[in-house]
């Protein structure tokens, strides 16, 4: 049986703590230890750790500034008129830390694992959660169980959550860690790559002797001493004409390390949903952000990259009690829901938002006063400013 059978998605496996260390970038397996002999394991497509796909820079910033979006948003609960209505526990869903806080967590969780989980700690006397009265589990804590009575249900720190008490967001994939594991380890390969040329960032050079006298092993010795030691100190060496420099191996641009690189970052954009120039600095095209097109970048951000994302938390909070049983998968109260506000996202820059209330408030959609009230500015009582 499935862990769908309880709150809406199945149990993923999961790598057991220890088992697997992360394989070498060079080589893409690993070593299993298992009766005290390493045992070679194939692990092309098995999940990448965290530590290592967030070690790539653009996967860091990717899954930052999706998360922090999101988290950062504005929250509000409607019912079913569309009017406005107190959020309840969601204003501050956990006792002593942010709401922001909480929902980055979650939202992480989300794009690099596809699932997330929070567990109600209190509750209200009408059985919803108190303020405060849930707390983010982290997934490396969480482990799927079955019940005696036959239904799943997770442990949380080793102790069994009653079911009730779970509330599970599902993702629409299941984690850029899992079916994006190729593409981030073979940045991480290029990672490893650009790091070796660091490391020694001239090609390798030899001495060659043209003079046509055999020297001794102590002068090549002392030759080539003198040689690396002008090289590593001011950057100038003198060659006897009886020696040639040759060159051995390739340089930064014949190993081809920038091209590669970007083709990788531009990757892992298209995995996280987002413009390739937004993760991977100016050198992409498309770079250039003025104040005028800013808006236009958001709402392609919000189609493209927030929509999914947003949409798994709203649905999630909002998801309505069909069984019965108050609060087995309703969070929030029956004929309201939870949407985050895309206003601020997306007005547009204020031009654009001067003429929106130029047609707006003549034609009495909107009173100057809710205009000044959308710019954040005080009202006037009715009386032109």
């Amino acid at each position: 049986m499935a862990i769908r059978d309880w709150f809406g998605f199945p149990s993923r496996p999961q790598l057991v703590a220890g088992q697997l260390l992360e394989p070498k970038p060079s080589t893409g397996r690993v070593y299993q230890l298992t009766t005290g002999q390493e045992v070679q394991v194939d692990v092309t497509d098995l999940p990448v750790s965290r530590g290592a796909a967030l070690s790539l820079p653009a996967v860091a910033r990717g899954v930052t500034l999706l998360a922090t979006t999101v988290a950062g948003l504005p929250l509000e609960r409607v019912d079913a008129n569309g009017r406005r209505v107190e959020l309840g526990w969601v204003a501050q869903p956990e006792e002593g830390r942010p709401r922001f806080t909480t929902f980055t967590d979650i939202a992480r969780d989300l794009i690099l694992d596809g699932i997330a989980y929070l567990k109600i700690v209190r509750r209200d006397s009408t059985g919803a959660p108190k303020l405060g009265g849930t707390e983010y589990c982290r997934l490396r804590d969480v482990s799927s169980t079955q019940l005696p009575d036959g239904r799943w249900t997770i442990t949380h720190l080793g102790r069994v959550v009653d079911p009730a008490d779970v509330i599970g967001f599902e993702g629409w994939h299941d984690g850029i860690r899992n079916h994006g594991a190729r593409i981030i380890r073979t940045g991480l390969a290029l990672q490893a790559a650009a790091r070796r040329y660091a490391d020694t960032p001239r090609p390798s050079e030899r001495l060659r002797n043209v003079s046509g006298y055999e020297l001794s092993d102590e002068e090549i010795d002392q030759a080539i001493l003198n040689y690396k030691t002008a090289r590593s100190g001011e950057g100038v060496a003198y060659i006897n004409p009886g020696f040639e420099v040759d060159t051995v191996g390739w340089d930064a641009a014949q190993l081809q390390l920038v091209e590669g690189r970007q083709f990788v970052n531009a990757e892992l954009a298209n995995l996280l949903g987002l413009p390739a120039h937004l993760i991977a600095g100016a050198n992409n095209s498309g770079a250039s952000l003025t104040y005028a097109n800013v808006g236009q970048e958001n709402r392609f951000v919000v189609d493209y990259g927030l929509k999914s994302l947003i949409q798994c938390i709203e649905s999630r909070l909002s998801m309505s009690d069909t069984i019965g049983q108050a609060w087995q998968s309703q969070v929030t109260p029956r004929g309201t829901s939870i949407r985050f506000n895309l206003d601020a996202l997306l007005r547009g820059n204020p031009l654009e938002r001067a003429q929106l209330y130029q047609i707006l408030i003549p034609l009495g959609v909107l009173t100057s006063d809710e205009a000044r009230t959308m710019e954040d500015l005080a009202p006037t009582g009715g009386v032109p400013a």
